[in-house]
């Protein structure tokens, strides 16, 4: 038993030195979920010295005016509740400025899983939150890119469409008329090439219709072969 003692005095020991010593910032919480005890990364990043915080509620002691209030009620719940969780959110400094805080709440429990106190471990993700940040804005601005080209090739193709139909119908009629067979072979090539350039521009249009989740296939038997020599 002497010797059981003496080893978990030895492992509370290393713990204690490990928690004092991380650079992340401890905090343990009674079983009130308020600060018992913070270590130095904790006094030295977010400013609050043991003596200015303890016995506060550590929901109440971070919450920053910024502070998402989903972020803050999430905290409350998972205290309430006795559960894990790792929450993001702008966490108040001592000297009131914010700081984008990773919080991971543990609860440490007893043998009839009641909750003795809580384990905080808070980590600064101001860059990671910056990176994300800029890689959602990339994002939108590629998205808004794409959209904004989906459109104009869309009304693009609209407005072609119009007079290249007004040019197939002329050439359908100028057919219809008296013609030596020299124009009739050049008005036949004026209506091959604006009916290729018409399937062209529908292309087009499908193209804007996938890119904007629009697109309908119709089921329809066809000849392979036919489809290949086209």
């Amino acid at each position: 038993e002497s010797s059981s003692a003496t080893g978990e005095t030895g492992l509370v020991s290393m713990l204690s030195l490990v928690a004092s010593q991380t650079d992340n910032g401890v905090v343990i919480l009674d079983k009130q979920a308020r600060v018992s005890w913070v270590n130095n990364a904790f006094a030295a990043q977010w400013g609050f010295e043991l003596s200015a915080c303890s016995g506060r509620e550590f929901a109440r002691l971070i919450r920053h005016d910024n502070s998402d209030r989903a972020a803050i009620d999430r905290i409350d719940s998972v205290l309430t509740a006795g559960s894990s969780d790792y929450i993001e959110l702008l966490a108040k400094q001592a000297d009131g400025s914010g700081r984008w805080t990773g919080v991971s709440l543990t609860p440490s429990l007893d043998e009839s899983n009641v909750v003795q106190r809580w384990i905080v471990l808070l980590r600064d993700v101001t860059q990671q939150k910056s990176a994300r940040d800029m890689l959602t804005a990339a994002r939108d601005s590629a998205e808004q890119s794409n959209r904004s080209k989906s459109e104009f090739l869309a009304n693009m193709s609209h407005e072609i469409r119009t007079p290249m139909n007004a040019v197939i119908g002329m050439t359908e009629l100028a057919l219809g008329t008296a013609l030596t067979p020299e124009q009739h072979e050049y008005l036949t090539t004026v209506r091959m090439s604006a009916e290729a350039l018409l399937e062209l521009l529908n292309d087009i249009l499908d193209l804007s219709k996938i890119e904007a989740g629009k697109v309908e296939l119709d089921e329809v038997n066809f000849d392979l072969a036919e489809v290949v020599r086209d």
